[in-house]
């Protein structure tokens, strides 16, 4: 487990306890560091992706079979 406080006395009892912990701000260039990655990420996957997928192709290609009965 780990634990992020800022306040020395509860970083005394939850070492003491066995769990790890970090500061605040330790916490926070964490959780921004996530952020940046996450959006790196979802970029990189946006951008693969292409306009129309494969699903949405073959949903209007079944809709226009039968809208358009030969």
């Amino acid at each position: 487990m780990r634990v992020a406080t800022s306040d020395a006395l509860e970083q005394v009892i939850i070492l003491g306890g066995g769990a790890l912990r970090l500061s605040a701000n330790e916490f926070r260039r964490e959780v921004e560091a996530a952020k940046v990655e996450i959006a790196e990420i979802l970029r990189r996957n946006n951008s693969a992706r292409s306009p129309v997928s494969n699903m949405e192709k073959a949903m209007k290609a079944a809709l226009d079979k039968r809208n358009n009965p030969r």
